[in-house]
């Protein structure tokens, strides 16, 4: 984790970011995609001229199209964060079961130290209980 105060406030205001982004859309979506519709009917009821007719839905289909390819880029987008979101978090899990492998292994080299110091204490034991009787 960041504890310098600059990166959290600047991490802090790159979610708020990104969040506001993400509330956005889905408004932009709608009034593009309405501005559209409307712009279709307009040139369907209300023009009679053929070539503002075409003007018209030429213009709605570059609204309906802007739309299409805003949602794409921020989705690629949102793709990217989601997937360097999760290989931080794979590598975070990675070091994490590496440390615990790592404390593992210590605590069974501790104990298989003890257990052999015990082992040869008492062999050390026997040893001076048999030439003690002997």
């Amino acid at each position: 984790m960041n504890s310098n105060p600059i990166d959290v406030i600047r991490a802090t205001f790159e979610q708020r970011r990104r969040e506001g982004s993400a509330r956005i859309l889905p408004f932009l979506s709608f009034l593009l995609t309405h501005l559209a519709l409307t712009a279709f009917l307009i040139s369907s009821f209300l023009v009679h001229d053929f070539s503002v007719k075409i003007f018209v839905a030429a213009l709605g289909v570059l609204l309906n199209a802007s739309e299409w390819i805003y949602t794409i880029l921020i989705s690629n987008r949102w793709r990217r964060d989601i997937v360097g979101r999760l290989l931080a978090e794979a590598d975070a899990q990675r070091s994490l079961e590496a440390a615990q492998r790592v404390t593992y292994e210590a605590r069974i080299d501790q104990e298989r130290q003890r257990w052999q110091g015990e082992i040869t204490r008492r062999r050390w034991q026997r040893q001076v209980r048999q030439q003690g009787f002997q």
